[in-house]
């Protein structure tokens, strides 16, 4: 009986042996594991995490094909760094004991997604326009360009052609790049300048108002877009022909032509305009001045022939003091005291002195001098050849005053550097203080 209990026991020992072997072998091996790209960002370098979710192993072995780090023997091997573009293999084997299993993952990298270009204008910025694209992108499997207002306005070619913008302005240009994951956009602006315009004005010197030769005309252009200038003048001399602005002289009295030719390396223009000078005259007629008496605030007793004007006696400096010809004195509204001053004389007659005046000659009355000239004359006078024979300077009377009671009349006088000339006294106008004369004046300009 206990023989037979102990074979039992045996038998129920071993059954349960084998049954316990059948159990372990029969344990399930699943590798599993998880791929999460950093960011989603898809675009070399990436860097990806690894989750794993494998059971029923004990044993690991990963290799990640092009990663950093190539293989790893942990459970969770952490983070891998890709940083070339292409298809690569993630391998998972799984051990239990001898048992192995085996999965793979497939991981597709683009390069790496730069949305970048250059621009550049070719020739200059003036309307019209070329301007030539260099794209700089990378990444990208499709283009979409536009540009605003240029011609094409759209394109979707990785290098687009040329673009011409026919306007002046500030123009836009968006590139939108995309891929199977990403689009990403970029806009740069830039600025056409203005077409070519020109113009110009020729203005005569101060001293040939008159339009007689020998005459100097400055040359102002007013122009936009321009590189490049160029200057004609048959006839005439020109200081700078090439200079923006400049001047021309002509020696003789006739027609001519003035041409400015501009340049911006797109277009030419020319430009003409026509000037006349006349014969010379040798002679400067001012009329209606007003010369007021020795307390006039308002209207200078001071006369300068050169600078067409009067001066209050404060407006004279070292600057003009040399181009004032002569000087009216009379003490009040009365004008019964009255004489025409020289220059370098006026401190003798409530003027201050004047540092640097010159000597002017002056016949204050022509019945004490031995002259003939007449309102006639004066009135009939085209030219300095009346002037030019009168001896001045022998029948000074500068020291002489008069009583402007009768009108018209004249006033003769002579400058240092040899200007002869007249002064016609045509009405005298009572305003107290400020009383004056009104005069005409006719003198040689050389």
């Amino acid at each position: 009986m206990i023989n037979r209990i102990s074979h039992t026991l045996v038998f129920i020992l071993l059954l349960l042996g084998v049954t316990s072997c059948y159990k372990e072998d029969v344990i399930k091996l699943e590798p599993d594991f998880e791929v999460e790209v950093v960011n989603n960002n898809y675009s070399v370098p990436v860097e990806i995490s690894i989750t794993n979710n494998s059971r029923g192993a004990d044993r690991y072995l990963w290799t990640f094909e092009g990663g950093v780090p190539e293989t790893s023997t942990q459970k969770q091997p952490g983070n891998v760094v890709y940083r070339q573009a292409g298809t690569y293999q993630i391998r998972l084997e799984c051990w239990f004991k001898e048992r192995s299993e085996t999965q793979t993952y497939t991981l597709q990298l683009d390069s790496a997604f730069r949305a970048d270009f250059n621009f550049q204008i070719i020739e200059n910025a003036f309307a019209p326009v070329m301007l030539q694209i260099e794209n700089l992108s990378s990444g990208a499997s499709s283009y979409q360009w536009f540009f605003e207002g240029g011609s094409p306005e759209t394109s979707f070619e990785k290098q687009p052609p040329q673009i011409r913008y026919e306007e002046p302005g500030e123009y836009t240009i968006r590139l939108k790049l995309l891929n199977e994951r990403i689009e990403k956009e970029i806009t740069k602006t830039f600025q056409v300048l203005p077409r070519m315009e020109a113009d110009f004005t020729a203005t005569l010197a101060f001293e040939n108002e008159d339009r007689e030769a020998p005459a100097t005309l400055f040359l102002q252009s007013y122009t936009t877009s321009v590189l490049q200038y160029k200057w004609e003048a048959p006839g005439g001399k020109i200081d700078n022909d090439t200079q923006e602005n400049t001047s021309v002289y002509f020696e003789q009295p006739g027609k001519y032509t003035i041409t400015l030719q501009t340049d911006n390396g797109k277009e030419t223009l020319r430009i003409n305009k026509e000037i006349e000078l006349l014969p010379n005259t040798n002679l400067l007629s001012m009329q209606n001045i007003r010369l007021g008496v020795n307390s006039s605030k308002e209207d200078g007793p001071f006369f300068s022939g050169r600078l067409r004007r009067t001066f209050l006696e404060k407006e004279i400096d070292e600057n003009t003091v040399k181009s004032i010809d002569f000087a009216f004195f009379a003490w009040d509204s009365r004008f019964n005291h009255c004489r025409f001053l020289s220059p370098d004389g006026v401190h003798d007659y409530t003027f201050q002195f004047l540092t640097g005046a010159n000597k002017t000659y002056i016949v204050n009355d022509l019945t004490q001098a031995n002259l003939s000239f007449s309102v006639a004359a004066f009135d009939a006078m085209q030219n300095d050849a009346l002037l030019v024979p009168l001896e001045i300077k022998s029948n000074d009377t500068g020291d002489l005053y008069f009583e402007i009671d009768q009108l018209p009349r004249l006033i003769l006088f002579e400058t240092s550097d040899g200007r002869k000339g007249a002064v016609k006294i045509k009405e005298k106008t009572d305003a107290g203080r400020n009383s004056f004369i009104t005069v005409d004046i006719k003198m040689q300009k050389k």
